[in-house]
């Protein structure tokens, strides 16, 4: 028979006493043998749990300490993407703004660091972590810009279940940090999403804005301030802030070249016809009727300034034998069959005339779907119209772009016309014009592209 006796709880030492009784026989009769065996549990570290988690109250300082005998808790978030096994926590709130820096150099096991705000363990948002501060290295580093009298959690973690002593060395830089958001302002129905690459960032350090139309009827027209003031016409762009910065993506509905409303322009035998779309009815444009084999052509020709293109098809064929292609210039550029919904499809064109050529084709062996293919909302780049004025103003130049109204423009300048220097991105106002100064320089040289 086994005893086991256990003394203290979860977070002190635990004593484990076995006894176990058992009885011989030998020639000169019954005897016992009794084996006690006495274990020492190592006791759980005072902040293992996120309720009791350690604050950290100096500035700057290097805690030497263990997460030997740590244990994850029930609703714990994964820590740098991992799910958690031996962590250990503490807490920082500081008095102003400014950036705390961690690490884990020093710790005898591979760790992981995350850092967290919010009051509860399950419902903490993370705002930052790293496993390895470098390639090669197993500590862990990260520093982060806080704002004054909120809680924030750092979260050390083994790798795999890890454990041993660890060293986290912290310190605090007063410093100003300014507060990054971002929301979408949608124009006639469309729609998209804008990021940040961070919510707060020191004075002097810059982030990264990133505005996306979420479907093809909708398009990224600009950045603005909440009150209106125009920001910038890329969709990706990087700003240093001076101050809280509230940036709003504006979406506007997509002008297509071509929606194959009537009259049609264009060669070929495709016809026109009226089909219901989940956002209601609207025109497109199909191949022939087959009644055989052969062939169905579309082609158009149309001016650009080259970039990237787009149009919306559809497909129901016999697979493998039925095909449609789509030809940009002399160049193969994509082949469907069977069936396909609805889709979207994106191409790359040079500048100047474009010639769009899609064939649908049909062997004489079977049938299968419908036998057509459809194609709607074709979208081609616009060609550049431009102009340049140059006027001299006390003693500045200036220049005026003529263009399309409320067009995206990146003005650049060079001395050489090797290398560029860019002097603006802006757009043109409601009357199509952009004024901006222009550097002194002997020998001047402007170019401006559509964005």
């Amino acid at each position: 028979m086994i005893w086991r006796f256990s003394k203290g709880g979860r977070d002190s030492s635990a004593l484990s006493l076995n006894w176990s009784n058992r009885s011989f026989f030998s020639k000169t009769g019954l005897f016992l043998l009794g084996i006690v065996q006495f274990c020492i549990f190592g006791a759980a570290p005072t902040n293992d749990n996120f309720s009791s988690s350690t604050l950290l109250t100096r500035p700057s300082d290097v805690i030497v300490s263990s997460n030997i005998g740590a244990t994850a808790e029930f609703s714990e978030p994964p820590h740098a993407g991992t799910a958690p096994a031996r962590s250990v926590w503490w807490r920082f709130r500081p008095a102003t703004d400014g950036v705390l820096r961690l690490s884990t150099e020093g710790s005898t096991f591979d760790t992981r660091l995350a850092f967290y705000t919010g009051v509860r363990l399950t419902s903490l948002t993370a705002v930052g972590y790293n496993d390895n501060a470098a390639p090669g290295r197993k500590w862990s580093e990260v520093a982060l810009p806080v704002l004054p009298d909120r809680t924030y959690h750092i979260a050390l973690d083994g790798i795999g279940g890890a454990t041993g002593q660890l060293r986290l060395g912290y310190n605090f830089e007063a410093r100003a940090v300014h507060a990054v958001q971002t929301s979408t302002q949608s124009e006639q129905g469309a729609t998209g999403v804008a990021i940040s690459s961070a919510t707060i960032v020191p004075e002097g350090e810059a982030v990264i804005l990133t505005a996306t139309a979420t479907n093809h009827y909708s398009r990224f027209s600009h950045w603005q301030t909440l009150a209106g003031g125009y920001i910038s016409c890329s969709p990706v762009f990087t700003i240093t802030p001076t101050n809280d910065l509230h940036a709003v993506a504006v979406f506007r509905p997509r002008t297509f070249t071509e929606e194959f409303d009537l009259p049609l322009i264009f060669e070929g035998d495709w016809r026109g016809t009226n089909i219901t779309r989940p956002h209601g009815p609207e025109n497109s444009i199909r191949s022939r009727p087959f009644t055989g084999s052969g062939t169905s052509r579309l082609r158009m020709t149309r001016p650009t300034r080259g970039g990237r293109g787009s149009f919306e098809f559809r497909v129901s064929s016999e697979r493998s034998w039925d095909t449609l292609v789509f030809w940009v210039n002399e160049t193969l550029h994509a082949t469907w069959s069977g069936e396909v919904p609805w889709t979207v499809h994106e191409f790359d064109m040079p500048p100047g005339d474009v010639t769009l050529q899609w064939i649908y084709s049909k062997d004489a062996q079977g049938n299968a779907g419908e036998d057509l293919a459809m194609i709607d909302n074709l979208f081609i780049p616009p060609p550049v119209s431009v102009s340049f004025h140059a006027t001299l103003q006390g003693g500045e130049r200036w220049l005026t772009l003529t263009g399309d109204k409320e067009q995206c423009w990146r003005v650049e300048a060079s001395r050489d016309l090797r290398a560029w220097h860019v002097l603006t991105d802006q757009r043109t106002d409601g009357a199509g014009q952009l004024r901006l100064r222009v550097p002194d320089w002997t020998s001047l040289y402007v170019r401006a592209r559509p964005q």
